[in-house]
């Protein structure tokens, strides 16, 4: 059993039963929050399908110009980056507990770092979605700080940034969608890949110590790039701290096919 699968009743963590597993070859809904059905090759993105990064459940991830791949990280990671001038940083914090956790949903935490300011999507103790900023104070939505404009629509935290043309929504447990624009074309970097309609440089491992900065190659009809995803991922930790990650992690569906069942 290999591939993508859409977990059709929305389960992604350990539940006492297993959930409907459909696949679906070559299909994808980009503008819906959290969800993906199936993926689409090399070529068969259409103009209005990149510049959208997704990751949902904890590890999986969709570039901007449209690769699939899980990452099992347990702590934070850099999503995206300005690679050129710094101007901002978005990292997601993964919850370290959720493999072991019966009764979900997982919570995520997303920084983002603009200018001089930074601010956190997190759960508050009653598991509502709010924004602090760097003194852990909870900001009154919607403000403005710069020319970052967060709001809260039906739930979802929605970050406008007028000068990098940049947008997330974060769902408020472990969804999140940024988009990007034209003008940011080949200038991110991050677990959301280089955006540059072109998905074959999407892994680009970060430069460390005396190890320069290389692109994994997904060319080839084999998926040996699989097992350096841990490799990409690990790159983009945050900090020093994260255990580092070996290899791309089983789909629930490819780890609990039919075939295994009893």
């Amino acid at each position: 059993m290999s591939g993508y699968y859409t977990c059709m009743e929305g389960k992604w963590n350990p539940y006492p039963y297993f959930p409907e597993c459909i696949k679906i070859e070559d299909s994808i809904q980009g503008n819906e929050i959290g969800k993906a059905f199936g993926t689409q090759n090399r070529g068969q993105l259409s103009p209005d399908q990149v510049g959208y990064c997704m990751t949902w459940g904890q590890n999986h991830f969709r570039t901007f110009d449209g690769l699939h791949y899980r990452f099992l990280g347990e702590c934070e990671y850099t999503l995206v980056e300005d690679a050129f001038s710094g101007s901002f940083s978005i990292t997601v914090v993964n919850d370290a507990n959720c493999p072991t956790e019966s009764n979900g949903p997982c919570s995520r935490q997303v920084k983002i770092y603009l200018q001089n300011t930074q601010v956190t999507l997190k759960q508050d103790q009653a598991g509502n979605p709010i924004v602090i900023n760097e003194n852990d104070e909870e900001l009154a939505l919607p403000t403005t700080l710069y020319s970052m404009h967060i709001s809260n629509i039906a739930g979802y935290i929605v970050v406008k940034e007028q000068a990098n043309d940049l947008m997330l929504k974060w769902d408020g447990q472990e969804s999140i969608y940024v988009k990007v624009g034209s003008n940011l074309e080949g200038a991110t970097a991050g677990l959301c890949g280089v955006f540059n309609h072109d998905m074959s440089d999407d892994l680009l491992v970060r430069a460390s110590g005396n190890a320069a900065a290389r692109t994994i190659n997904i060319d080839g009809d084999n998926n040996s790039w699989r097992e350096e995803i841990g490799t990409f991922g690990n790159s983009w930790a945050a900090n020093q701290g994260c255990q580092a990650i070996s290899q791309e992690p089983a789909s629930f569906c490819e780890s609990n096919s039919n075939e295994g069942l009893v």
